[in-house]
């Protein structure tokens, strides 16, 4: 009997969606996951240490593969998926530019709007899929996260055109692990979705310093969802992306009940002193509401309130 060839993946981005994709991909007997990581202690630490994850009172560890970009060169991957901040995409991208051969699929489960034009400047479009994930993950340590919620979705799809082939070969990686992947040949239908929830979600979280809960909790935090949601639908429309927005606001209260233990992405920014993505995010909806002459004042004024957040610690 002939031997299934192994699925060579390469993981650019070690911290807590990284590190749990990493854990979900290496779980399935098919895939090789390589980590590429800049830092050579990391790299080290995870290569010794694999990955462990928290899930519902029990913790489990991942052997996987750590390299960094110089000695990633050796390999050769069927498959990178980019897990970095969207504002360090670029950067990670040159350092491994080297890597991204034509036909190598290229999977961004990132945050916020136009990932997919930073990564078309090192690989053709029809090789990129874009994807959304509605999973929380925490990190806790180096290589170690807290996965709350494992009930969770991704979805995935083409960054251009309908065809539906490499989203489907890419869900196929999952299939062993047992988590849910969606293919989509809408994708961007389904990235404006997870960006409202995020818009809504984590500037709010980050400004409070509470979890995920507190928003539905909070009343005031909730009115100033409702206002951001509200901008987000209509400057989501001028893109040709029709979404309801009382539908949309169960789905963020969902999402809260769902994670209220989690903590954001941009709360556990604000925690260990980085950067955010608020310009991808709430920024960029501001930013097309300025250039369509929409008004998005919410919006608008949250990102102020982040940048200057960000100015106290960076």
């Amino acid at each position: 009997m002939l031997r299934k060839k192994l699925a060579n993946i390469g993981i650019i981005g070690a911290g807590a969606m990284g590190c749990l994709y990493g854990a979900m991909l290496s779980s399935a007997p098919g895939n090789a996951v390589t980590f590429i990581d800049h830092s050579k202690e990391r790299a080290e630490y995870l290569q010794k240490n694999g990955i462990t994850m928290h899930e519902n009172g029990i913790a489990k560890r991942f052997k996987v593969k750590a390299v960094v970009p110089a000695e990633a060169h050796e390999h050769t991957f069927d498959w990178i998926f980019i897990l970095v901040k969207a504002h360090q995409t670029v950067q990670a991208l040159q350092e491994t530019a080297g890597l991204l051969k034509p036909g190598t699929i290229i999977v961004s489960l990132q945050n916020g709007l136009g990932n997919e034009k930073n990564i078309a400047s090192f690989a053709s479009p029809a090789d990129i899929i874009l994807g959304v994930s509605s999973h929380n993950s925490t990190k806790i340590a180096t290589g170690e996260i807290l996965h709350p919620s494992p009930a969770a979705t991704t979805v995935i799809g083409p960054a251009i055109g309908n065809d539906t082939a490499k989203a489907a070969r890419t869900a196929a990686l999952f299939a062993a692990s047992g988590t849910e992947v969606v293919i989509s040949s809408d994708i961007y239908s389904a990235i404006w979705r997870k960006l409202l929830v995020n818009m809504a979600i984590n500037p709010l979280t980050m400004l409070s310093g509470k979890k995920n809960g507190f928003i539905i909790s909070d009343s005031e935090s909730w009115n100033t969802v409702q206002r951001l949601l509200h901008e987000g639908i209509v400057v989501a429309g001028s893109r040709g992306v029709e979404l309801d927005y009382e539908e949309m606001l169960q789905y963020i209260y969902n999402v809260c009940m769902l994670t209220r233990d989690g903590t954001s992405s941009m709360l556990q920014d604000r925690l260990n002193f980085r950067k955010t993505e608020i310009d991808y995010i709430n920024g960029a909806v501001s930013a097309i509401a300025e250039a369509g002459e929409i008004p998005a004042p919410a919006n608008k004024t949250i990102t102020e309130q982040i940048h200057l957040l960000e100015k106290s610690y960076l």
